[in-house]
């Protein structure tokens, strides 16, 4: 459950950042919930960062951005969602990263923070997410201003693209058919493990094959890993949430300060929502970042730099 043994994986993909620690927490329905813990001596401290996965991933994908935020004097604490990683799935069914309500996530990421980060935090609090990590930490930030100082939501899920969900499953079908008991199903025409996760091609998340592959190393190694496409109920779940941030007023009642940033051949989510968002925000501000695809943070280091350039900025790290 804590910890995958890294002695077996390939020596092309980042290896882990020394100074860590894999734990578990258990949440209020008791989900094991697996994070990892990497603190700087409080001498060597700018602040703390609570980094967040977007959907399907895991706390080993992004051993690179953690090492790239310990650079920058920033701990980091890091979660695997419930239904990734090696945190608890609700159904028993490792591929399933289901889960019926969002709420789930959002009531994990508060107990994370009241019961480990706040309490450990050194300096002042950042978060850096992407994707469903950004729309979880935009709900978040709601119900909870004045926790962290500022934040980075790469590619945050604020509305997909069009056309990215197969049309027979809006909204509406995804409710009734949820609702006749099949929540659990997989959308259809799908695998239960997309192929093209081990092959690079003309795939939607990266330009660089090398961080591509980082995912599909870390499965092979330890098929736990993995996870599957959405349920209809994920889906439905999805929906709902992404209703709720767009009911009049909401936006503007999230205050923390955060910034954007999108692709521009992001085929995933819409850039374009995201930018109409954030200045629906109390403070907010986008970036378009016009050759990357979704996975900034898994993007060609010339891209990659821009990021950290823009993220610097945004943060107050600059002249490192």
């Amino acid at each position: 459950m804590n910890s995958c043994d890294r002695s077996a994986v390939s020596e092309t993909i980042p290896s882990e950042p020394p100074g860590g620690s894999i734990g578990s927490l258990t949440a209020e329905d008791g989900s094991r919930l697996r994070y990892g813990v990497w603190r700087l001596p409080e001498t060597e401290t700018r602040g703390t960062v609570v980094l967040l996965h977007g959907r399907t991933e895991f706390i080993e994908k992004h051993f690179e951005t953690i090492a790239d935020l310990l650079k920058r004097g920033l701990s980091v604490f890091t979660l695997d969602w419930r239904g990734q990683g090696l945190s608890d799935t609700m159904n028993g069914e490792v591929l399933k990263g289901h889960v019926g309500d969002y709420l789930h996530y959002v009531e994990d990421l508060k107990q994370f923070m009241d019961s480990l980060v706040l309490a450990q935090k050194s300096g002042p609090l950042y978060l850096l997410a992407h994707s469903m990590g950004g729309h979880v930490a935009l709900r978040y930030f709601h119900d909870n201003p004045g926790v962290v100082e500022r934040a980075v939501l790469c590619a945050p899920l604020v509305r997909l693209m069009p056309g990215r969900v197969p049309g027979m499953i809006t909204r509406l079908v995804a409710r009734v058919v949820a609702a006749a008991g099949f929540h659990t199903r997989y959308v259809p025409g799908h695998a239960v493990y997309w192929a093209s996760r081990e092959n690079f091609g003309d795939n939607p998340l990266t330009s660089d094959p090398n961080r591509y592959n980082i995912a599909a190393e870390w499965v092979r190694h330890e098929p736990a890993l993995a996870v599957g496409p959405p349920t209809i109920g994920w889906l439905g779940a999805m929906f709902n949430s992404i209703s709720a941030l767009h009911r009049p007023g909401y936006a503007a009642e999230i205050r923390t300060p955060t910034l954007m940033v999108v692709g521009g051949r992001d085929s995933v989510v819409s850039a374009d929502a995201a930018r109409d968002y954030s200045t629906r925000l109390g403070d907010g501000d986008f970036l378009l970042m016009r050759e990357a695809s979704h996975e900034i943070l898994h993007e060609r280091d010339e891209i990659r730099e821009a990021f950290w350039a823009a993220f610097d900025r945004f943060i107050g790290l600059e002249g490192l």
